[in-house]
């Protein structure tokens, strides 16, 4: 696979994985804080970015132990049909709960860090990498794309990192405005959260609904 072909596949599967209105949002409260909100901020930048890098180890150690053999499109086309129907999975369960309002008393994740010590946005960041669960079922076919691929070691590296730094664009990139552009910056951050968080249900379904059609339609092709 040449470096190009392996850009054109995992890039959209990167963009897709990097809208998440949960990370933006746990971004912004970093960015408004009264303490420290540029710390804040790159901390939770590095949280998300500690858990796919501990998804990548866990792919590539995983991939090294198991028999190597020929590529084969039928388990490719398998695989994809898999996370599309994960994607669709996901997208009816994001439907289903629109309506549904937290328990009294919950308190969400965005309410729990309000005043809470500055260290606690890494882990914050960790913790909502983890529960955006359509970022994680598109990144790792974009992780395998990248592991099984012939290019060369160096560019593989290469590849990834582009992943990762695509992925991660919800958070690094308000970190990076605010962190050169100062106050100046957070009129129109305000503005963009207000908008993913009122759209964050239909957010979800499209992405998962685009990349599950794009993946059933990329699985058809590879079992035919």
């Amino acid at each position: 696979m040449a470096m190009s072909h392996l850009l054109a596949t995992v890039i959209p599967l990167a963009l897709g994985a990097a809208v998440s209105p949960i990370l933006f949002g746990i971004e912004m409260l970093a960015l408004t804080s009264s303490h420290s909100p540029k710390v804040r901020a790159w901390l939770v930048a590095a949280g998300s970015l500690a858990i796919l890098l501990v998804f990548s180890v866990a792919g590539l150690l995983l991939s090294t132990s198991l028999p190597h053999h020929r590529p084969h499109p039928h388990v490719d086309g398998a695989i994809d049909l898999l996370v599309a129907g994960l994607l669709a999975w996901l997208a009816l369960r994001t439907w289903r709960r629109r309506a549904l309002t937290p328990p009294p008393g919950k308190k969400t994740l965005l309410e729990r860090l309000d005043g809470a010590p500055t260290r606690t946005f890494f882990v914050a960041g960790a913790v909502g990498m983890v529960t955006n669960f359509s970022s994680l079922v598109l990144y790792l076919p974009a992780f395998r794309a990248i592991s099984k691929s012939s290019v060369s070691p160096q560019d593989k590296a290469l590849c990834l990192a582009i992943v990762l730094v695509i992925t991660l664009m919800v958070v690094w990139i308000p970190a990076a405005i605010v962190t050169v552009a100062g106050s100046r910056a957070q009129p129109a951050l305000q503005r963009m959260n207000g908008f993913m968080t009122r759209q964050s249900t239909t957010i979800t379904i499209a992405i998962c609904v685009a990349f599950a059609a794009y993946l059933t339609i990329k699985a058809l092709t590879e079992l035919i």
